[in-house]
C-alpha cells in the first residue's frame, strides 16, 4: 500500500515538474519579441519529450498558440516547418483543441485578428472568407502549383497548411467569393497537389477539390448571371476530373496537373487566344487521359493562320513549367515528344522563342538521371545536338545552351554506367560528339564568356576515365 502511495506521489511530481517547464516556456514565447529559431526548437523538442504526458495545462492557452500562428507564413521555410510541426503536435499530440480558431489565418497582418477573437469570442468576431482570400499572395501560390511536390524548394507555401486552410473554408452555404477563389490560384494549388509524392497531401487535395465542386452546385443563378457566368465549366472540368479515375488518391503526372491548374486561369479569361482551342477539346470527351499530353499535337502544330504562334508557345510553355520526374518523361515519349521537339527545332517554321522553350524543355528532362539515359540510348539526343549547333539560324545563347544539355546528358551517362561494354562505346561516341562541339563553340569564346566554361567541362568529361559502377555489397 506504502509502495503505491509513493507511485502517485512521483508521478504527481513528475507532472508538478513538466507544467513548471511548460509554464516557464510558455512564458518565453510570449515575452519574445520575435520567435527566434532557437526557441522554437526548446519548445518543439519538449512537446515531442513530453508526448506522452497527459493534461499539461500551460499549453492550452490561446496566447501561446496565436504567437506562432502570427510568426507563421506558411512556407516551406526551415522555420515555418518548425512552426508548423509545433502546431500539429500541440493539437494532435497534447490535444489542444484549436477549432475556436478556425479558419487559421497567419503573419503579422493577423495580429490584430487574433486579438478580436479573444476578446470578443468566435460568436461576435468571425473573419469573412474574402478576408482569408487577402492573406494569400497569388504569385506565391503559383509558384506552389509549378514547384510544391519537390520537397527541397522552401520559397513556396507549405500545402499541407493551405489545403486544411481551404477545406475549412469550403462549406456548402459558406459566402465565398469563388472568382477571387481562382484568381487567388487556389484552384490551381489544389489540382497541383494531386500530383505530390505524399498521398495523405494528394487525399487532402482531392477532398477539397470535392468541396469545391459542392460549393459550385449550390450557388444561385442569380449569382452566376451577375459574378461568375463562368460556374458551369468548372463544375464541368471538376466532373469530368473526377471521372477520369478509378482509385482514390492516385497521383497524377504533373503535366496533367499542370494543364488544368493553368486552364482554370485560362476559363476566367475567354479572349485568351488558346481558349477556344483549348476548351474545344474539354468538351469532347467525358473524361481526361492522363497518360499522355493533353492537345499536344493539335497545340504544337496548330494550322491557324492566326493563333498558331501562341498556341504553340502556350503548350510549350507548360510543358516546360510541368517536366520535373521521370512519369512525365514518359508521358511525353507516349506522343514521342522528343523526336518531334527535335524536327519542330531544326525547321524553319520555329522561331527564336519556340526553340528557347525547346531547349528548356530538353534540359528539365536531362536533369532526370533516368531520362538522361533514354535521352542518350534511344533518343540519340547527343548526335542531335551535334547537327543541331551547325545550323545557321541558331544564335550564340542556343549553341552555349545546346552545349549545356549535352554535357548533362553525358555526365549522367558517365556516372550511371552499368558494364565495360557499354562504357567502351559511349565513351566513344562521346568523343566523337564532344570534339564536334568544342570545335563550333571555339570561335563563340570571345563574344560568349560561357563558351569558355562548357569547352572546359566537355573537355573534362572527354579526359575523364569512365569506370563502371560496382554494385553495393549486401
Amino acid at each position: 500500500m506504502k509502495r503505491k502511495i509513493d507511485e502517485v506521489s512521483s508521478g504527481e511530481q513528475s507532472l508538478h515538474k513538466i507544467e513548471k517547464g511548460a509554464k516557464k516556456l510558455v512564458s518565453k514565447v510570449l515575452n519574445a519579441t520575435t520567435l527566434e529559431f532557437e526557441l522554437l526548437e526548446r519548445v518543439n523538442n519538449f512537446l515531442k519529450d513530453n508526448r506522452d504526458t497527459e493534461g499539461i495545462e500551460a499549453l492550452n492557452n490561446f496566447k501561446f498558440v496565436a504567437k506562432f500562428l502570427i510568426e507563421y507564413t506558411a512556407t516551406l521555410s526551415d522555420k515555418d516547418r518548425l512552426i508548423y510541426d509545433i502546431l500539429t503536435c500541440l493539437e494532435r499530440v497534447h490535444e489542444v483543441n484549436l477549432s475556436p480558431m478556425f479558419p487559421l489565418v497567419w503573419g503579422e497582418k493577423s495580429k490584430e485578428h487574433y486579438e478580436n477573437l479573444e476578446n470578443l469570442g468566435s460568436t461576435l468576431h468571425k473573419i469573412a472568407t474574402s478576408e482569408i482570400l487577402d492573406y494569400i499572395d497569388p504569385s506565391l501560390m503559383w509558384r506552389t502549383v509549378r514547384f510544391c511536390s519537390l520537397p527541397e524548394r522552401k520559397d513556396i507555401y507549405d500545402v499541407r497548411f493551405i489545403l486544411q486552410l481551404m477545406a475549412n473554408i469550403e462549406h456548402v452555404g459558406t459566402d465565398i467569393d469563388c472568382r477571387k477563389f481562382i484568381e487567388s490560384n487556389c484552384l490551381s494549388v489544389m489540382f497541383a497537389a494531386t500530383s505530390h509524392l505524399d498521398s495523405d497531401v494528394r487525399k487532402l487535395a482531392y477532398y477539397s477539390l470535392q468541396k469545391f465542386l459542392n460549393i459550385l452546385l449550390q450557388v444561385q443563378e442569380s449569382e452566376v448571371e451577375k459574378n461568375f457566368p463562368e460556374r458551369p465549366i468548372f463544375v464541368y472540368i471538376l466532373r469530368q476530373f473526377k471521372q477520369s479515375f478509378d482509385d482514390i488518391g492516385v497521383r497524377t503526372v504533373h503535366i496533367i496537373s499542370h494543364f488544368l491548374a493553368k486552364v482554370c486561369k485560362l476559363v476566367l479569361y475567354p479572349d485568351n487566344d488558346v481558349y477556344t482551342s483549348v476548351l474545344s477539346f474539354l468538351c469532347l470527351k467525358p473524361k481526361i487521359d492522363l497518360d499522355t499530353v493533353p492537345e499536344f499535337y493539335k497545340l504544337l502544330l496548330s494550322t491557324s493562320p492566326e493563333k498558331y504562334k501562341v498556341e504553340r508557345e502556350w503548350v510549350l510553355g507548360y510543358l516546360n513549367e510541368a517536366i520535373l520526374d521521370s512519369a512525365d518523361y514518359n508521358t511525353l515519349q507516349n506522343r514521342s515528344g522528343i523526336k518531334l521537339l527535335q524536327g519542330l527545332f531544326s525547321s524553319c517554321i520555329c522561331d527564336q522563342t519556340a526553340r528557347k522553350y525547346i531547349l528548356q524543355i530538353f534540359k528539365a528532362c536531362a536533369n532526370i538521371p533516368s531520362s538522361a539515359q533514354d535521352l542518350f540510348i534511344r533518343q540519340n539526343l547527343h548526335s542531335w545536338i551535334v547537327t543541331a549547333i551547325n545550323l545557321p539560324h541558331l544564335t550564340r545563347w542556343e549553341r552555349v545552351f545546346l552545349a549545356e544539355i549535352y554535357i548533362i546528358v553525358v555526365t549522367a551517362i558517365k556516372d550511371n554506367l552499368s558494364n565495360q561494354t557499354n562504357a567502351i562505346t559511349f565513351k566513344i561516341q562521346a568523343d566523337l560528339t564532344g570534339t564536334i562541339i568544342c570545335e563550333v563553340l571555339k570561335p563563340l569564346v570571345e563574344m560568349e564568356a560561357r563558351a569558355q566554361e562548357r569547352i572546359h567541362a566537355i573537355e573534362n568529361l572527354l579526359n575523364a576515365e569512365w569506370v563502371v559502377n560496382q554494385p553495393a555489397s549486401v
